[in-house]
């Protein structure tokens, strides 16, 4: 409807962190503060609505704050679905006491996950599959986003419909993502690599490679898995697991799934920690292919430093 330029005095009624002015519009208190910007005022305290409130953190990891603002300094973080109590201040932080501040933009009145139906569209048909990952999560809806209610051991049998978006709906509000799933019990597997799939040398770099371009520009969510958002080893299980290679499901376990190496080749895993906390695809020349952290898309990228490790697994 309009914008507004630097430093404009706005008025009005804070509402779920946006400004409600007396026409109708409305506009985020993220880009709004209390002081005229440049301004020398250093107080952390903002007038509040002196009612106290309980909300829940709906960010992978919601910063906090020294200060009702962006320009304060991140004193920590809080994960996905933590309750938090406070006061509201009247620019939309709740204040959690302590000096610790937590923007409204990222809280909701209600726990994520659980206030609105988690039904997707399904084909139907009822499947048998089993557990490929280590430890499978099990969540509350058929995506990532939702929360994890439980975990199943590799070469469980599941049962259930298979969504459209590719999650299997195992009845009572419980879905598994298919890309951990295989239609063979993988403890029933001989020869091949290490837990089933595709036989070793059977997929080669250059495969992988062009599997993991697919994904370019996704952008990195903590735990994701498939291509709503990957973090960095959601992306490597993902790309391997398009091409019947069943990867665990972190870094770590990864690292000590693939066969060592000295020497990477396009295709090969590359690990940074001992266990590892990173994992990245080799794509020659010094180059990986990655879902770096937090703000950065799936891309190819310069190989960086602290390297510990390359593995195979194809």
């Amino acid at each position: 409807m309009g914008t507004l330029s630097r430093g404009t005095e706005v008025k009005g009624t804070i509402s779920n962190g946006w400004l409600k002015m007396a026409d109708g519009r409305y506009i985020g208190t993220s880009i709004l503060t209390t002081t005229a910007p440049g301004g020398t005022g250093t107080s952390t305290t903002s007038p509040s609505t002196g009612n106290e409130v309980t909300r829940y953190v709906t960010a992978t990891n919601g910063n906090v704050r020294s200060g009702p603002g962006t320009s304060y300094g991140v004193v920590g973080t809080l994960p996905r679905s933590t309750e938090v109590t406070g006061t509201l201040t009247s620019n939309g932080w709740l204040n959690l006491g302590g000096g610790r501040y937590i923007s409204g933009v990222i809280l909701t009145s209600t726990a994520p996950g659980t206030t609105t139906s988690p039904t997707a569209p399904s084909t139907g048909t009822e499947v048998t599959r089993y557990v490929t990952a280590t430890a499978g999560n099990v969540r509350s809806g058929p995506g990532t986003s939702y929360r994890v209610v439980g975990t199943l051991p590799r070469g469980t049998q599941v049962n259930g419909v298979l969504t459209t978006s590719g999650w299997l709906n195992l009845g009572g509000g419980r879905y598994i993502s298919s890309t951990i799933l295989s239609s063979t019990d993988p403890s029933s597997s001989t020869g091949g690599i290490p837990g089933g799939g595709a036989s070793a040398g059977s997929v080669s770099g250059a495969a992988i490679l062009a599997e993991g371009e697919k994904y370019f520009g996704i952008m990195y969510v903590w735990g994701g898995e498939d291509p709503s958002g990957f973090d960095c080893s959601g992306y490597t299980q993902y790309v391997f697991g398009r091409l019947g290679i069943n990867l665990p499901r972190t870094a770590a376990q990864q690292q000590q799934f693939a066969t060592p190496v000295s020497t990477p080749q396009p295709g090969d895993l590359v690990f940074w920690g001992a266990p590892a906390w990173h994992v990245a695809i080799y794509a020659g020349d010094g180059y990986i292919y990655d879902s770096g952290r937090a703000g950065l898309p799936v891309q190819k990228r310069k190989m960086f430093s602290g390297v510990t490790g390359y593995g195979r697994a194809h």
